[in-house]
């Protein structure tokens, strides 16, 4: 409501200690003189964040939709000529970023410490069984098969199936204890977002629209899973990655240098995707905010849909916002299939490359058959995690993603205070206005401006007034839905904003 505009801006910059002035830009060529965090006009009704000029295109970041990137054509048609450029004052002071709020959903593990130290526990054990494999490798083909030890083949096997039936309890036990753990987070993490939202002043609604609010609450269960199964795979795997790297480079220096190099392919890949990974999450996440919305507002208004005939147009509208998350969704898709074909090649190159390493190193007479197969299956454990690692870290980076939509709702403060509102009494009836005066925003026109009147108990006044002269707003400011930006309003000689608003609500009627 009341979008800003360019005035708006600079004077919202200015409150940062920033000083900012119009350009006219005649040639998009000459957005490169622009200093980044510059603001573009755009399509005459919205401003973006400028980043950088691409060869194709540009870098730009979009308060609707997050960080884009826009082609050559869409920039020539789109942007207006008009920036704003900005620099520091004297009055401006450096602030460090705003932390994600990682900290409450870790003190929500924490509150399960016990657990979380029993699903450490089982599957440290479930890694060191696999440990033992690649040693009853190298036993058997040193030892059993050159002898033809059948009684050492049967202690073997004995204990291969001790370590099979112990794999199997501590992975069925790790398994339950996750679901315990993730069941409990879900319920607190849900319960405890929806009491927060509920909470939040009537203006954080009127900003933000339903189908986004229902993504943003279902974000949690996400979060819980990565912070579940993502955050302590990440610990588990990258304890085995420097264990089995080590016990490599002390069995085969050689072997140790090259299972090391397949390994920073890997992670390399990674790091060159990442920031592409980040924001087609973050553009995906808005599309299907937008496309969910609409359908929330297309069943709910389908009556009136109905009655006007405009069923047809409105799923044409929708189908519009359907073809941005699937172009959302392809974009995503042609990157994970990049990212996946790399890591299948990878996966199924590395295991050849240490083997025939390995067979060098047999022929030239520096390892024995059954050292050098069991090197090939540390390495396999070692690029296996490792692999699961990069998986892991991809989600992870993912998470701001989340965290940023969950953190508007959560670090935004409550309506009220539960803890200083005064219940209040029975109500007799009595209004009173003392100079009130409301804005929807610091730089909007007012809405309501110094209005004075007393209205006693028993009596009935009506407002009346021209469309936009402020009369809604006026009802939701008794009722505390806006608080006003200047003066008091009293209910029977107490201060509104002193007393419960949840209890004036119920004696009033909207």
């Amino acid at each position: 409501r009341d979008g800003a505009d360019a005035l708006a801006l600079l004077n919202g910059a200015r409150a940062f200690g920033l000083r900012g002035r119009g350009v006219k830009v005649e040639e998009v060529d000459d957005l490169r003189l622009l200093p980044p965090g510059s603001i573009l006009h755009w399509q005459f009704n919205h401003f973006l964040v400028f980043e950088r000029l691409t060869a194709d295109g540009a870098e730009l970041v979009d308060p609707a939709a997050g960080r884009r990137r826009v082609s050559r054509e869409e920039l020539d048609r789109s942007f207006t000529g008009i920036a704003l450029t900005f620099e520091p004052s004297e009055d401006f002071a450096p602030e460090d970023a705003r932390p994600k709020g990682v900290g409450r959903y870790l003190r929500l593990l924490r509150a399960h410490s016990g657990v979380l130290r029993r699903i450490v526990v089982t599957s440290a054990l479930v890694q060191l069984f696999a440990l033992a494999v690649p040693l009853l490798i190298g036993t058997l083909v040193d030892r059993v098969i050159p002898r033809g030890d059948v009684h050492l083949l049967t202690v073997l096997a004995i204990g291969l199936g001790t370590i099979v039936v112990f794999n199997f309890l501590a992975s069925f036990l790790r398994s339950h204890l996750l679901l315990y753990l993730r069941t409990h987070l879900d319920t607190r993490m849900t319960l405890d977002f929806l009491d927060h939202l509920v909470d939040l002043p009537y203006a954080f609604f009127q900003q933000r629209s339903a189908g986004d609010l229902i993504m943003r609450l279902s974000s949690n269960a996400t979060v819980r899973e990565i912070l579940t199964s993502g955050a302590l795979s990440a610990i588990l795997d990258g304890f085995m990655v420097s264990l089995y790297l080590v016990l490599l480079f002390v069995a085969s220096p050689g072997m140790g240098l090259l299972v090391l190099v397949l390994g920073f392919l890997r992670v390399s890949l990674f790091l060159f995707t990442r920031k592409r990974q980040r924001d087609l999450m973050s553009q995906s996440l808005q599309t299907e905010a937008r496309s969910q919305t609409y359908q929330v507002n297309l069943l709910a208004g389908i009556e009136t849909l109905k009655a006007s005939g405009a069923e047809h147009r409105a799923v044409e509208q929708w189908s519009h916002l359907y073809v941005d998350v699937l172009n959302a969704s392809l974009a995503r898709g042609r990157l994970s299939a990049f990212v996946d074909s790399t890591l299948a090649a990878l996966a199924t190159a590395s295991p050849l490359v240490v083997l025939v390493f390995g067979a060098v190193q047999v022929l030239e007479g520096n390892l024995s058959l059954g050292t050098m197969l069991a090197l090939n299956a540390l390495a396999a454990g070692f690029l296996t995690p490792l692999s699961q690692l990069v998986s892991t870290a991809f989600q992870l980076q993912l998470l701001g993603s989340y965290l940023d939509r969950i953190d508007d709702v959560l670090e935004t403060p409550r309506e009220q205070d539960p803890s200083k509102a005064v219940p209040a009494p029975k109500l007799r009836g009595g209004v009173r206005l003392d100079q009130v005066s409301f804005r929807y925003g610091p730089f909007a026109p007012y809405a309501v401006r110094e209005v004075t009147v007393e209205i006693p108990p028993n009596r009935f006044v009506a407002i009346v007034g021209p469309s936009g002269a402020g009369k809604s707003t006026l009802a939701s400011l008794l009722v505390g839905l806006y608080q006003p930006t200047e003066g008091k309003i009293f209910f029977d000689g107490s201060d509104l904003g002193e007393l419960d608003l949840r209890s004036v609500r119920r004696q009033v009627g909207v």
